[in-house]
Parts: structure tokens; C-alpha cells; sequence
């Protein structure tokens, strides 16, 4: 073979292969016409794709409204829950020997901050001094009053508190104690119960988003079946099929999501002033807290990424029912 001839074979027999940077070059390009064509789509026609964020935005709100009070609340009975006491009355005939040592070791506690110890003496001297009632005590001719031990707790968590009461209930030498916040250990076990009550419904709520977004996402689906019947003639695969319909619930749920927060927000803004004056006709004072950026951040990611599934769902199904068997 001559050598013009051989050159020109070589060079007829030589394939193209796209490099790594150019094949993600084309996936960034088809992703990006993907999602601004979805995005256009959902705005010409407004009244539906409205309707259905503002289902969006109302079931969201729902448990990050709850979310957010349980926040606010739970940070406005901390200060009183700080520096609460326990206060413990020893049985009459127990030692100061033994008051000592029952001291000792609840200041062994990891949960427990501070024990004071006040000797009857001085339980009776400061009730004289309040009370001006010498002459009572003075007649009887003993003193009646008990040694007491002044615990303070690290927190008034209902944990905490339930393991304290069960290690005093159990010693012998302890007749009785009383807390000084007790209110605020109630309010804090019906916090607790509603932060727990808040993630059942976060994720009931969010079983139903994905039934929102299913349900546009399928109706979308099924008015373009003749299209999509088309694409799978001509063998497009299930990917390329679903690629819009997966970015139609990305943004429901991104826009909804931000929706639903600003909800919220001009919800609280709206209660915020009416609050203060009821505490401050209390003497007290309340600032609101306020989600950060970063769980704004998360929760949109979170809407967005049901709305995906919810689409994955409803696509996926259409096109597994559409495929020849």
C-alpha cells in the first residue's frame, strides 16, 4: 500500500472521544436548559403552579411555626429556670453528721451545681427573724425546726429532675422537698413533649408534601403523555424522559418553602407586639428568636429535595406503566 494511501486509512479510521471536561460541560449545559425551561413552563401558567406552592407553603409553615414557638418559649423560661433551688428538709432526728454526708453526696453529682447546708440554728434564727414569733418557739423549749439542704441543679430538664427526686425519695434520712421553680419543670416536660410532637408532624406533613408535589407533577405527566410517547419511540431513556418533571418539583418545593417561611415570619412579626404587652403587663420581658440563615438554608434544601421525590414518584410510575411489556 502506498504511503498516501495508509495515511489517508489511518485518518478515515480515527474516532473522536470527547474529554471529562467537555462531557461535564454538556451535562452543566443540559441540566441548566432543563431547569429554566421548567422554571418558564410554571410561569405561563401562574394560577395553578401558584395554587399548588401555597399548599406547599401552608403545610411546611405548619411545623416550623411550631418549631419556632417551641424555640422562643423554651428560651424564654430559661432565666427562670437559672438559679432555681431544691429544698431539702431532713427528718428531725437526723445528725448533722449524717446531713453532712447526704451533702456530700449529691455535691458528688454531675447534674447538681451547689449544696448549702442551713443547721437548724440558723433555720431558726432566721425564722425568728421574719416571722415574730419568739415567743411560740420560746414556749415550746426546743427548737422544731429540721436541718435543710439547698441543692442547685445544673438544669431543670424533666431528666434531670426525675433522677434527682428518685435519689432523695430513696434516702431515709430526707422527709421532704420542694422546688423553688416547680412551674418551670412542669412547662419544660410540656415543651419536651412538644418539640417530640412537633417531628411527628414534621414528617407526617412532609408525607403529605410529597403527595402535593406527586399529584401536580403526575397532572403535568399525564397532559404531555403524547410527548413523552413520542421520546420513547425514538429511544430516549427513562432519565432524559423524567430530567423535567424532576426539576418542576424543585421548584415547588424551593419556591413554596420560601413561601411558607415568609409565612411564618409575618406571622410572628404579627403576634410579636401583642405578646410583649401581655408579659410587660406581667413584668417581664421577652426578645424573639429568630431562625438563622443556615436553618432557613436547610429547610429550603429539605422542601426542595421532597419535591424532587415527589416528582421521581409520580414520573417514575407513569413511565413504568407506559413501558411495553
Amino acid at each position: 500500500m502506498k504511503p498516501q494511501v495508509k495515511a489517508k486509512v489511518q485518518k478515515t479510521n480515527t474516532r473522536y472521544t470527547p474529554t471529562m471536561q467537555s462531557r461535564l460541560s454538556r451535562w452543566a449545559q443540559l441540566h441548566g436548559e432543563n431547569a429554566t425551561a421548567t422554571l418558564r413552563e410554571l410561569c405561563q401558567n401562574p394560577f395553578a403552579s401558584l395554587l399548588t406552592m401555597s399548599i406547599f407553603a401552608v403545610i411546611m409553615s405548619l411545623p416550623v411555626g411550631l418549631y419556632w414557638a417551641t424555640l422562643n418559649l423554651s428560651h424564654w423560661i430559661n432565666p427562670w429556670a437559672e438559679g432555681g433551688e431544691i429544698t431539702v428538709f431532713m427528718h428531725k432526728g437526723v445528725t448533722m453528721m449524717q446531713v453532712q454526708e447526704v451533702s456530700n453526696r449529691f455535691k458528688q453529682d454531675v447534674d447538681v451545681t451547689k449544696v448549702s447546708i442551713i443547721t437548724p440554728e440558723e433555720a431558726l434564727k432566721e425564722f425568728n427573724a421574719f416571722s415574730g414569733m419568739q415567743d411560740v418557739v420560746t414556749a415550746i423549749g426546743e427548737n422544731p425546726l429540721p436541718a435543710v439542704l439547698l441543692i442547685t441543679p445544673k438544669s431543670f430538664q424533666p431528666d434531670v429532675i426525675t433522677r434527682l427526686e428518685a435519689a432523695m425519695k430513696a434516702d431515709p434520712r430526707i422527709e421532704q422537698f420542694q422546688f423553688d421553680t416547680a412551674w418551670v419543670v412542669r412547662l419544660q416536660a410540656i415543651l419536651s413533649l412538644a418539640e417530640k410532637a412537633t417531628w411527628v408532624i414534621a414528617v407526617l406533613l412532609g408525607a403529605g408534601l410529597l403527595l402535593v408535589t406527586g399529584h401536580s407533577v403526575r397532572t403535568t405527566v399525564l397532559a404531555r403523555s403524547s410527548e413523552i410517547t413520542i421520546a420513547k419511540w425514538v429511544g430516549a431513556p427513562d432519565a432524559f424522559v423524567r430530567r423535567p418533571f424532576l426539576y418542576a418539583g424543585f421548584w415547588l418545593g424551593t419556591i413554596g418553602s420560601v413561601m411558607g417561611l415568609i409565612l411564618v415570619s409575618i406571622s410572628f412579626a404579627m403576634v410579636t407586639p401583642a405578646l410583649n404587652r401581655v408579659l410587660e403587663s406581667y413584668g417581664s420581658q421577652w426578645e424573639p428568636q429568630w431562625l438563622s440563615w443556615g436553618l432557613h438554608l436547610e429547610i429550603i434544601a429539605l422542601c426542595a429535595l421532597l419535591g424532587v421525590a415527589g416528582a421521581w414518584i409520580a414520573s417514575t410510575q407513569y413511565l413504568y406503566s407506559v413501558r411495553p411489556r
